[in-house]
């Protein structure tokens, strides 16, 4: 088995407790005898750093170092695998591997990503190279995609990507329907993932070069060059109207090169400039990121807005807008009896009203009359002569600001 003394290590998946140094005790037991052999490694903390070793972050029964360009790699002397020690952003992610044009005796290189909270939920990218090469995901042999060759001395970069569970290599693409166990792929709940390489059927040795792990480039000296990544999960943004309960749903930021963050919160400003306050009275300025529900009483634009800051004081945002909308119209009575009849060319006063609106006190309200020949006229200060006989139609048009209106009438009888 394997013990460490920094965090936990279960199933295969390492994950620390705090940055700094981690001893990996790789043991033996039987009856009363054990045997042990410890390596030691280092969980990075980029900040303060002027430059990293990132040959480090990767781990496992492979040689590590740097190439004559100056780029990570991870060499087998037979099958085995690598992990890489923190974990990485699912959402956007991205990997840029090569296979040492020298060094390249393997039938078949895998790259997998497991849920960082159920290791269960884990997917492959297989990269095979006999007979004619192929990409697959989890294995799948009736997913089978040519698109790639490290045979002879072939040195070429594959670029992996995902995107809305669509697996991108190298100018193909697969999509992603169900895990290795198996079961239908419903996403990483987590939304970060544990990355190891394993490779199979090495006959001398393989080196594989591991240049971008998510935007972060993997060489000599390097610096930490990239924020925190934040993914916001499920439906946000959108359109809403008043008083409907906004729901800020499950939101992660990760770091390539730090376990840890410096600061990670949420800020939401209503329409009216003011921080909102959550339904249980969080203000939410700067306030620690987990769930809240608003409720919405301002019209207008709310902003949510994530910061995120890594270990070396490099901040990321994200945000999005919801809009809440005036969907109700303004409310009109009749305040009393209106006239149903009366004759050509005497002056006939319209029928009194009453108005009010949800938010608005600028109500519009104009008065037509529709003659027996469907013409349109308006009435000014209440009162009109009609001219002809007929039945004629008294129309209010009655409209806020936000463009919400209602229409009545009612019918008057000229003799």
């Amino acid at each position: 088995g394997i013990s460490v003394d920094n965090g936990t290590y279960e199933n295969g998946v390492f994950t620390p407790e705090s940055e700094g140094s981690v001893t990996f005790t790789i043991y033996a037991e039987h009856s009363n005898f054990r045997t042990e052999n410890a390596v030691i490694r280092t969980v990075i903390d980029a900040g303060g750093q002027g430059s990293l070793d990132l040959s480090k972050f990767l781990y496992g029964n492979a040689q590590t170092g740097f190439n004559d360009k100056n780029f990570v790699y991870a060499e087998f002397a037979s099958d085995g695998s690598v992990d890489f020690v923190n974990k990485v952003p699912f959402g956007g992610f991205n990997f840029t591997l090569n296979v040492d044009e020298s060094k390249n005796s393997v039938k078949k290189i895998s790259l997998s990503l497991k849920d960082t909270e159920d290791i269960s939920k884990e997917i492959t990218i297989d990269i095979y190279n006999k007979g004619e090469a192929y990409f697959t995901v989890n294995d799948d042999p009736l997913l089978l995609k040519t698109s790639c060759d490290f045979s002879g001395n072939v040195a070429k970069d594959f670029n992996i990507s995902i995107s809305n569970n669509t697996v991108y290599f190298s100018g193909t693409s697969l999509s992603i329907t169900s895990y290795l166990n198996g079961n239908k792929f419903e996403g990483f709940f987590s939304q970060n993932v544990k990355v190891s390489l394993a490779v199979f059927g090495v006959e001398s040795t393989c080196r594989l070069i591991v240049k971008e792990i998510c935007g972060q480039y993997f060489i000599k000296n390097a610096r930490d060059v990239i924020g925190p990544k934040i993914n916001i999960t499920g439906d946000f943004g959108g359109i809403k109207t008043y008083n409907d309960i906004l729901h800020l749903t499950k939101t992660v930021a990760c770091d390539v090169l730090s376990p840890g963050l410096s600061s990670f919160t949420v800020t939401v400003k209503s329409a009216d400039g003011t921080f909102a306050k959550s339904v249980d009275g969080v203000e939410l300025n700067n306030a620690e990121v987990k769930e809240y529900d608003i409720k919405l009483t301002t019209y207008g634009v709310y902003r949510i807005s994530y910061s995120a800051v890594d270990k070396n004081g490099i901040p990321s945002e994200r945000y999005y807008l919801v809009r809440v909308l005036d969907l109700e119209p303004p409310e009109f009575t009749f305040t009393g009896n209106y006239p149903t009849m009366t004759e050509a060319g005497k002056s006939v006063s319209v029928a009194s009203y009453k108005v009010s609106d949800n938010i608005d006190n600028k109500i519009d309200v104009k008065i037509y009359f529709k003659d027996v020949d469907g013409n349109f006229y308006l009435i000014n200060n209440g009162t009109f002569s009609p001219k002809n006989k007929g039945e004629i139609l008294i129309c209010y048009f009655v409209s806020d600001t936000n463009g919400n209106f209602v229409i009545k009438s009612y019918a008057l009888t000229v003799k």
